[in-house]
């Protein structure tokens, strides 16, 4: 019931977590992936095109149905490959650009097969169908570089690729043939390219921006978050100890009354207070006396079930809920192991402190039903227990 501990400044700051940049990575390699899908369907589309225009071209069939198969497999690999990736958990920035590699291979494969298309023209091809050959290219190109905008490094490769050869193929075509539409082709090509890229490049640096903006905010989310859980903890524990303060004890005390009720169940109220305290901080000083309140509050957690709840409401003082209880004597029984646990020597700080605690308690309803008098029942018993203590040392002493 009360087994939950609320997080420490150590939860709520770990020291270990992955870097801005690092997230950014990530969410860019996920955003890849996510827009990767579908995209294979326009490559197939120009793959027909090209096809088409090759075998109006003259292209012997045989080898354009290699072409044309080599271009469908790879297409097909980079589907399936794309599907198999958005199954996995993309966790670490090393297995994300592991993967990213390896779908910029099969990338590779599929714009170099495209840009080598125009390398089938057979010799006196006509100037229509290279220019087909240069739209249908360009596009793809165009297409696939503004989609992958998040990486850089990809959309900088599918470019070259495929548009790489088209330069190539009318380069040489000009020089061999002085044909100006050749040189025409090549530099508006280049120009293209050029043009691609550097639009690529603005969409890309937007794009990676707002991804980086949003890594940012979900930060200062998540810290107003922690902030926030911090000063509630802060409000309703003790700073010194960890344990509950008053205000969390009164509203375990309601939910647990609450459901007492409902339940027809008894519980108890516990209340410690440490014999000789005082003396301890005068002799020894306040950091051996704070030493001996957390060392009072680790016992007391360790001796208690997870199901009861054990606040620090003084300064030696604590109270405990303890819930679920059948009868007076499982209290009583409870408050001789607590002052067993408590009566163990302490040595804070390497001090041997002699040192007890006086225990009381009530039941619930059996000596009340609100948390005043329910404590007042325990206050009562525990400092009958620390008078009967006192009455005894006097005698010691004086025999």
């Amino acid at each position: 019931m009360f087994g939950d501990t609320p997080p420490t400044m150590t939860d709520i700051h770990p020291e270990e977590v992955p870097t801005l940049s690092d997230r950014t990575t990530l969410e860019r390699i996920r955003v890849f992936f996510g827009q990767a899908a579908g995209n294979m369907f326009s490559t197939v589309v120009a793959g027909v095109l090209i096809a088409v225009v090759l075998r109006l071209a003259g292209v012997d069939d045989g080898l354009l149905m290699w072409w044309f198969g080599g271009l469908v497999l790879a297409s097909v690999a980079v589907i399936f490959y794309e599907a198999w990736v958005q199954g996995q958990a993309l966790q670490t920035v090393a297995t994300a650009r592991r993967l990213l590699r390896w779908r910029m291979v099969l990338g590779a494969v599929v714009a170099l097969l495209c840009g080598l298309s125009v390398f089938m023209l057979p010799p006196g091809a006509q100037h229509t169908e290279a220019a087909f050959l240069f739209l249908i290219v360009s596009t793809l190109v165009t297409v696939g570089t503004l989609s992958y905008a998040v990486v850089p490094a990809y959309y900088t490769m599918l470019g070259l690729i495929g548009m790489l050869p088209m330069v190539l193929y009318n380069a040489h075509a000009f020089v061999r043939s002085g044909d100006n539409f050749h040189l025409m082709l090549m530099v508006m090509a280049v120009a293209w390219l050029v043009v691609v890229l550097i639009k690529a490049r603005r969409v890309s640096l937007t794009a990676i921006e707002a991804i980086a903006l949003n890594e940012r905010l979900k930060d200062a989310v998540e810290e107003q978050r922690r902030t926030k859980e911090y000063m509630s903890h802060m409000a309703m524990h003790d700073e010194l100890t960890g344990l509950a303060n008053r205000r969390y004890f009164e509203q375990v005390f309601v939910r647990t009354r609450s459901l007492a009720e409902r339940e027809g169940s008894r519980f108890g109220v516990m209340s410690i207070d440490l014999n000789d305290f005082k003396p301890v901080n005068d002799r020894h000083g306040h950091a051996v006396g704070d030493v001996l309140l957390q060392t009072v509050a680790s016992r007391l957690q360790k001796a208690i079930r997870a199901s009861d709840f054990c606040a620090r409401v003084g300064g030696d003082e604590f109270a405990l809920i303890i819930d679920k209880v059948n009868a007076d004597t499982d209290l009583d029984g409870m408050a001789t192991k607590l002052r067993g646990v408590l009566g163990k020597p302490f040595l804070p700080l390497g001090i041997a402190v002699p040192t007890g605690a006086s225990v009381g308690w009530a039941l619930f309803p059996s000596d009340g039903n609100e948390m005043a008098p329910l404590l007042a029942v325990a206050d009562k018993r525990m400092y009958a227990e620390k008078l009967a203590l006192r009455r005894a040392a006097r005698a010691r002493a004086r025999a």
